[in-house]
């Protein structure tokens, strides 16, 4: 358990560079852009770095505008 939240199971992670992982996913309510959602998370180890994930960006309505390096509201996609 790690602040308050169980461990759903142990997952394998292949990280960008290929190194072969093992950590536990939960879910934690966050708030990014002065949005709250619930988001899927992988609770990573000290020496890990830390990501904005395309979930929590969808699950937010918030995509990345590169030029000016900043978080923009986006509507909802019906699928």
């Amino acid at each position: 358990m790690r602040a308050g939240i169980r461990r759903i199971e142990q997952r394998e992670i292949l990280t960008v560079d290929r190194k072969l992982l093992k950590r536990d996913p939960g879910y934690v309510g966050i708030e990014v852009a002065g949005k709250r959602v619930l988001s899927p998370v992988l609770f990573g180890e000290a020496e890990d770095f830390g990501v904005l994930g395309a979930l929590t960006m969808e699950i937010a309505g918030l995509i990345v505008d590169p030029e000016r390096k900043e978080l923009l509201p986006r509507p909802a996609l019906l699928l």
